[in-house]
């Protein structure tokens, strides 16, 4: 399972994220899909949260037939809505409880493989729905997605991606493309940018808008863009709206919402932090070619820029576990030149011993002094197959190392590529005061660099978050990640009534204590400016529920499942591993054909119902649903058999308030208003 790593919210500028244009896929074995008229971009940022809505009008150019819509995006993405407009009219997708199916349409012969241009096109996290319209030949259908994403910053710079260079998969003309990006920010704006592309920008005093257009071109290129905020102002930003109205709220949780970026800035004595260093290698043999060739040098970088006064070592692991020193050395010249030659002699071969490497890691530490900082970073690109394998017992030999040497350390992983244990190497950070990042193999040296060089200029470390006075609950991420130079803190919450607070930050940078007070007032209206921080808040509590399912048992697997189900469903939050589009044919109520009014008893109900069958319908199969204010299904059940009297049971978990229940067989429709208490 692939989860979404909320540790990774403060580090997004180490990763380069792309997302891209949606494909029509038709037949995606033969590498058929629908021909791509219109492109439309519209990006509308607030203070590094951006709400970006993609559409693309696809044309059929064959025969009449169903497709399957596919949608590139990136690991920190959060899709919100997906709508489409055929015949003459907008139809909207639900959000459905359960994985979403990922195959592909075409083929005909379970195995067939699917055109690796797609593949390749859609990336690791693909939104894939299939609307259930049949397109008819020379027809036209627009689809449109949104979605939420925390735009990559690192030390004052924005960037922004999205694929648009179709390549194989549409080689033709695209008849319009357009691209339309406003940004709203509480700090100067020094600078805005369409990278290599000929764009018009106007930078004001509110913020900066960048537009481009091409007509009759080939999409071939895609959109970069990058924008500077200026170093004034660090602090805090804070976004908030409060929705007076309970209905507006999917639970009974208090109904203001936040979501604050922190940057402060750096404590001046953290200039120069005398470190205990080690940086752990993975040679194995997959780590062949390119990857240890990229290895070796960011190992390099990293130890020609220690400081001195630092202490260090070198390990590096296959099969078996081997370090440049039997323990840290200090950092001289002299060690400096012998580690960069022993680096220069490291090669790949043999399985991945990731318990032993850690072990052998913490056990040198023992022997440091406790006033320095005691930092690992350690990467791998595959799973554990030599020494202890298993994610448990990983996780205890590194607990018990740690004890047994009575000391702390600052574990940073790395995950390179796509076959590595995600789940452990979040645990392993989260649990040692560290963060987990995702990298792909081509980008191993400068995110490894990159990182180096922030670590070397901490803010927040063991982060430590309260507010006065105490009218906010359900704060997320939790725990709270540590913060660097140059990076930002993204807090969400709830908060009970529209007040003034303080946002006590407290935490060391390494063995430095720091402390930070800001002052924010809480928005007393709903500010539809910000209609997205329910949604915000909704995925950061489902990423920290994620993050508790992979230790958790089958059945309390399953509880939180259930949990994370219903922020999908309620929310309208896709994850696509817990959650999906799905096409229930949307139609408002009052624009049914009713067939008549259901007698409904009792109202108020409170974990059942029930309901009388009109004489006509009894015997017949049907399906029932429960729709609540806002106009979601929030229960269902499919395959009644109608008796004259039909109960519903095990309503107790509802919400209070008015709901309709619909009876749907043969074609008709049956409304009744209920009152759950």
């Amino acid at each position: 399972m692939k989860n979404a790593f909320f540790l990774t919210l403060v580090l997004l500028s180490i990763s380069a994220l792309l997302s891209a244009q949606g494909i029509g896929i038709v037949d995606g074995v033969s590498g058929n899909y629908l021909e791509i008229v219109e492109t439309r971009t519209a990006v509308e940022v607030r203070d590094q949260i951006a709400i970006v809505t993609s559409s693309q009008v696809f044309r059929n150019n064959g025969s009449a037939t169903a497709f399957k819509y596919g949608f590139p995006l990136n690991e920190t993405s959060n899709p919100i809505g997906l709508r489409w407009y055929i015949d003459g009219q907008w139809k909207a997708a639900d959000v459905a409880a359960g994985e979403q199916d990922n195959t592909v349409p075409g083929g005909g012969n379970p195995g067939d493989p699917v055109d690796q241009n797609l593949v390749n096109y859609l990336g690791d996290f693909p939104i894939f729905f299939t609307p259930n319209d049949t397109l008819m030949t020379d027809s036209l259908i627009t689809m449109e997605i949104t979605y939420v994403e925390l735009l990559p910053y690192f030390l004052g710079k924005v960037s922004f991606s999205q694929r648009n260079a179709y390549g194989a998969l549409h080689p033709g003309i695209v008849v319009d493309q357009y691209f339309d990006f406003t940004l709203y920010s509480n700090r100067e704006v020094l600078s805005a940018d369409l990278l290599n592309l000929d764009d018009e920008v106007d930078i004001n005093s509110e913020g900066a808008t960048v537009s481009y257009y091409a007509g009759e071109a080939v999409a071939d290129f895609d959109y970069e863009l990058e924008y500077e905020l200026s170093s004034d102002g660090l602090g805090i930003n804070s976004l908030s709206t409060y929705l007076a109205d309970p209905a507006a709220s999917c639970d009974d949780i208090h109904n203001g919402y936040f979501t604050f970026i922190v940057e402060p800035e750096s404590n001046v004595d953290t200039d120069v932090i005398e470190k205990a260093f080690t940086l752990v290698i993975d040679r194995s043999g997959s780590m062949s070619g390119n990857k240890i060739v990229q290895a070796r040098d960011a190992a390099t970088f990293i130890v020609q820029n220690l400081n001195y006064g630092d202490k260090f070592n070198v390990v590096d692991f296959s099969s078996s576990v081997t370090s440049f020193a039997d323990s840290h050395v200090d950092y001289t010249n002299e060690n400096r030149d012998a580690a960069l030659s022993y680096i220069d002699g490291i090669s790949a071969g043999g399985s991945t011993n990731i318990s032993g490497a850690l072990t052998t890691s913490i056990e040198q530490f023992g022997a440091v002094s406790p006033d320095k900082a005691n930092i690992i970073i350690f990467f791998t690109d595959g799973l554990a197959t030599a020494g202890t394998t298993d994610t448990p017992g990983i996780l205890d030999a590194v607990a018990d190392e740690v004890l047994q040497n009575e000391t702390n350390v600052f574990l940073f992983t790395f995950g390179v590529g796509q076959s590595v244990n995600e789940a452990l190497l979040t645990l392993l950070a989260q649990q040692n005061n560290g963060l987990v990042n995702f990298i792909e193999p081509e980008n191993l040296e400068s995110d490894l660099t990159t990182f180096f060089l922030s670590i070397n200029n901490p803010v927040l470390l063991n982060t430590e978050v309260s507010f006065s006075p105490d009218v906010i609950t359900e704060v997320y991420p939790f725990p709270f990640p540590n913060l660097y130079q140059g990076q930002q803190l993204i807090v969400s919450g709830r908060y009970e009534e529209p007040v003034t607070i303080n946002v006590h930050i407290t935490g060391q940078a390494f063995n430095v204590p720091v402390t930070y007070d800001f002052e924010v007032d809480l928005a007393d209206t709903a500010n539809l400016a910000f209609s997205f921080l329910p949604k915000i808040w909704a995925k950061q509590k489902i990423d920290a529920l994620q993050l508790d399912y992979y230790t958790a048992d089958f059945e309390t697997q399953q509880l939180i499942q259930a949990d994370i189900d219903s922020l999908s469903v309620c929310y309208g939050v896709v994850d696509i591993e817990f959650s999906s589009f799905e096409d229930n044919n949307p139609t408002e109520v009052d624009e049914l054909e009713i067939a008549g009014d259901l007698d409904l008893f009792p109202s108020p109900f409170t974990d059942q119902l029930n309901f009388r069958t009109p004489d006509e319908l009894r015997g017949e199969t049907a399906t029932v649903k429960l729709i609540n204010v806002w106009g979601q299904v929030v229960w269902q059940q499919v395959g009644i058999r109608l008796l004259e009297t039909v109960q519903l049971m095990d309503l107790g978990d509802l919400l209070p308030g008015v709901y309709l229940c619909q009876l749907e067989v043969d074609g008709q429709t049956f409304i009744g208003k209920v009152v759950k208490l």
